[in-house]
This record gives structure tokens, sequence and C-alpha cells, in this order.
């Protein structure tokens, strides 16, 4: 009834405040680090972005400008934010991926982050990070948000090419290779064994017939040698 209505109410009430206090605090303590935030740098990211993520948009707010904070940091140590770049792409696809974020998260990604790096000493670089994630937060839910039912396939394939053209345009090849045996997964889980095999070429054409060790990858868990991936791969294309 109306009493548990209340009670109901009044708990959202002290739930939430609890976590924009524990949100500011977070800020504050990040602060008091001062010239020792280098040292939980990229580390930090992944739990930032975590925060930022929860669906209370005031929480969003607080929290978002550490993301920011975090490149200037880098920006200052390094003269770029490379390493703070690569994680923050890295982290968006598996956090979004796994189901955190939503449209409003986008657009205040942008519309707080990209005033802060123009007024900062980040510039356009930073703008021009800021508006890119922002876009690969769109693919990423439009992915997410195709349902894999039948009669989708299509869709997600679509979904899963924008995402592939994006991390090859950004030149972040990890990601590329991670969405190259995505896609070919989902063309033999529909039987496309021809395209296929046309998405794992990709792959193999960009693998030297070298010893030099390569990440693991796709089905390989550990540390590989470039000619192996190659060889596995063409085998696989050709069987």
């Amino acid at each position: 009834g109306e009493l548990s209505d209340y009670r109901s109410h009044s708990y959202k009430q002290q739930y939430s405040d609890v976590r924009i206090s524990l949100g500011r605090h977070v800020v504050s303590l990040w602060h008091r680090l001062g010239d020792k935030k280098g040292n939980f740098i990229p580390n930090l990211v992944k739990p930032f972005l975590e925060i930022s993520l929860i669906k209370h948009k005031e929480l969003r707010r607080v929290s978002l400008p550490l993301i920011m904070d975090i490149m200037e940091c880098e920006q200052r140590a390094s003269c770029n934010f490379k390493r703070v770049e690569t994680e923050v792409y890295d982290k968006i696809d598996e956090l979004i991926t796994s189901g955190h974020g939503d449209e409003e998260y986008r657009e205040l990604f942008q519309d707080i982050l990209r005033p802060l790096c123009a007024s900062s000493e980040l510039g356009t670089s930073g703008e021009t990070f800021i508006t890119s994630v922002g876009r690969l937060i769109g693919l990423l839910l439009d992915y997410r948000n195709v349902s894999s039912g039948d009669g989708h396939q299509d869709r997600q394939m679509g979904c899963m090419l924008n995402l592939l053209n994006f991390y090859l345009e950004i030149e972040k090849e990890e990601l590329y290779i991670r969405y190259i045996y995505k896609l070919a997964e989902l063309h033999v889980k529909d039987q496309r064994f021809t395209e296929a095999g046309f998405t794992l070429l990709l792959r193999a054409k960009g693998l030297e017939w070298s010893i030099e060790p390569v990440p693991p990858e796709g089905k390989f868990s550990e540390e590989i040698e470039q000619r192996k991936v190659k060889e596995e791969l063409y085998k696989e294309v050709n069987d």
C-alpha cells in the first residue's frame, strides 16, 4: 500500500544519496593523490568507467570528469595519452558489450567531457578522442540491442562490420582482431562457411611468416609464433 510505496521511495532516496556521496568521496580521494596519480594509470580507468556507468544521472555527472583527469595526468607525464586511450577503448567495449551503459550515458559522456577537454591542455586531441569514444558507445549499443533471435543475424553482422571498420579506422589492432574472430564465428553459426573463410583471411593476410610471437587470439590461448597462426588460419579456411 501507500506505506510500502513510501518506504520504497525513501529507500531509493537514501540509496541514491549514498551513491552520490560515495562517488564524491572517490573523486576527492583521487585528487588527494596529487603527484602519485600516475602510479594508478591506466589501472584505474576501468573502475572509474564502471562508476560512471552506474545508471544514475547525478553520479555520472560527478564521476565522468575523472576520465578527463586521468587523460590530463597521462598527457603531462608522457606528452600524450595513448595508454589511457587504448585502455578506454578496450574497457568501454568490454563493459558495454556485457550490458552496462545506455543512450543517456553516450550523450553525457560527450556533453560533459568534450567541453572539459576543449578548455584543458588536451585541446582538440582530447575532444576528437571523446567524440570517437561517443561513436564507439553508439556502435556497441546498436550491436547489443540487436537481439540474436532468428531473422536478426543480418543486422547483427551489419553491426559487427561497423565495429570492425571502426577499429580498423582508429588503428586498434587488438580490438579489430577480436571482432574478426567474432564475425567469423557468427558466419559459421549461420552456416555461411565461405563468408567465414573470407573473414579469417583478413586476419591471415595481416600476419607475417615469422617466428615473432603474437599475443593470445581466437582459439590460441597463449602466445604463439605468427607463422603458426597464419598456417592454422589458412588450414581452417581450406577445410
